[in-house]
């Protein structure tokens, strides 16, 4: 009751120009050299500029818990020795939610970054250690794709936390999972590739005319295997449901990658769907939009990350190769990150799930919602 009548009071007394809040972390794991996350800096930055800079988002983290979360940075509660938070200096991931967020607004965002695996229907996301600061050989084991451990949240408590938020029963919450999927050894559930049918010109806005005229191959991304068998692979997949609870209304999810598949991350560069959604976020603002249609944008950060693939080896001593770049029909210049009209040329080892990446792996960004309207950002 009392948290009912704080989030009414809330509501008429403190209008904001915010779009809504974010709750945006990203765990390094700087500590554990097997799990450290190389990158997570600048996927975290990434987020921070496409929701907080260009979208408005109020980032309720922004300077505080904004570090690797452990379990009882996440929940107090989850302390030897819980001390109840302070509604004006919060100390755990749970109450800066529950007493910050504002029910005036339309969104609330969740990003979460680290590692991750599916195990018995759910997807288990790995937290850091609450013993950082001890020396390495005293330290518990922090969970990597491949190898979890018990420091861990599952991605349904979650849900069923901010389902059961006061502030956030009337708005619409955007979660981001950047995690690896694998159920498995990495290497079991990376997506090899298939034949693909490669069209010469324009990717955007051709014509019936421009279909007819372009020029066709077929690719093998995968040369070590014949293509029928690649196909027989793929067709005996089975897709399955990935988020282990019923959506509330006006939920949407995205996926770094698709069920029991890893995600990517470049060394410099970030992960891949949150490096992709900087790049088309800067389409927009290049174009000087006035609105921003969220499930449209995501469709091209679909298509962005579909583009990506691990580089092959080279002849070359150094082992670089080059990254498939984004579509060059929409070159942007303003974030040296972004600019498309040169492919990335990187080392090999720098694209990794867990330190492992065998070339031509690609994956996919997946999308779930509950939508029951649009979501329309001004810019």
């Amino acid at each position: 009751m009392i948290t009912l009548l704080r989030v009414m009071m809330q509501s008429l007394i403190e209008p904001t120009n915010a779009v809504g809040e974010a709750i945006i972390f990203s765990n390094q794991f700087p500590h554990n050299q097997d799990s450290r996350r190389e990158g997570a800096e600048t996927e975290k930055r990434n987020l921070e500029k496409v929701f907080v800079t260009t979208l408005k988002f109020e980032y309720l983290n922004g300077t505080s818990l904004n570090g690797d979360i452990s379990r009882k940075l996440w929940d107090h509660n989850e302390s030897d020795n819980p001390i109840k938070c302070q509604a004006d200096n919060p100390s755990c991931i749970k109450c800066l939610i529950r007493f910050k967020a504002n029910a005036n607004t339309k969104y609330f965002l969740l990003a979460i970054c680290s590692h991750g695996h599916t195990q018995d229907g759910d997807l288990l996301i790995s937290l850091a250690d609450d013993d950082q600061n001890e020396p390495s050989t005293k330290r518990k084991r922090v969970a990597t794709c491949s190898q979890p451990c018990d420091d861990r949240m599952k991605l349904g408590d979650v849900i069923e936390f901010l389902k059961e938020c006061e502030p956030l029963k009337t708005k619409t919450v955007i979660m981001i999972i950047e995690t690896c999927r694998a159920t498995s050894f990495i290497a079991a559930n990376e997506d090899r590739g298939v034949p693909v049918l490669v069209a010469a010109g324009p990717c955007t806005n051709s014509t019936a005319e421009d279909d007819n005229d372009a020029q066709a191959t077929v690719t093998n991304v995968r040369p070590d295997l014949p293509a029928a068998e690649q196909w027989t692979r793929r067709s005996q997949e089975t897709d399955r449901w990935a988020v282990p609870v019923d959506l509330p209304k006006n939920y949407i999810i995205l996926f770094g990658t698709t069920s029991f598949r890893v995600s990517y991350r470049h060394k410099t560069e970030g992960s891949w769907l949150e490096h992709a959604l900087l790049q088309e976020m800067n389409q927009y603002v290049v174009k000087q939009c006035k609105t921003l249609n969220f499930l449209q944008f995501l469709t091209r950060v679909a298509f962005n990350v579909a583009q990506r693939q691990v580089p092959q080896l080279t002849s070359s001593s150094t082992a670089n190769a080059t990254l498939i770049p984004s579509p060059s029909h929409d070159e942007i210049t303003e974030y040296p990150a972004t600019d498309r009209t040169q492919p990335l040329t990187i080392s090999l080892s720098n694209v990794v799930p867990d330190n492992i990446a065998r070339p031509c792996s690609k994956c996919s960004i997946q999308i779930t919602h509950s939508l029951t309207e649009p979501i329309v950002f001004n810019l």
